[in-house]
């Protein structure tokens, strides 16, 4: 689903606010959070997916500010690591 998809869902069902969260990745807040501005009622709570060191453990982080660099900088050491996890995800569902 696209971000449109998912403000379009919940306001069809009348939630008045949502969290997005994405791991390691807070990419697409400020554009949801205009997005759902232009929506009367519609609230979003930044958050983020964090992913940990222990194998199927990750952390929800909600009421995040996006606008921190140092927490940025943290999360892009991060996603080398996630690539590489669904690439190893990928080649093992290849696997007959």
């Amino acid at each position: 689903m696209t971000l449109k998809d998912w403000e379009g869902f919940a306001v069809e069902r009348g939630l008045k606010i949502i969290a997005i969260t994405d791991h390691n990745t807070m990419d697409g807040l400020a554009e949801a959070q205009a997005a759902a501005e232009n929506r009367a009622g519609l609230e979003v709570i930044p958050g983020v997916t964090l992913t940990t060191s222990t194998a199927g453990v990750h952390i929800l982080g909600y009421f995040m500010d996006f606008g921190l660099s140092w927490f940025q900088t943290g999360l892009a050491r991060l996603r080398p690591k996630q690539l590489q996890s669904i690439r190893e995800t990928v080649r093992k569902l290849g696997d007959p």
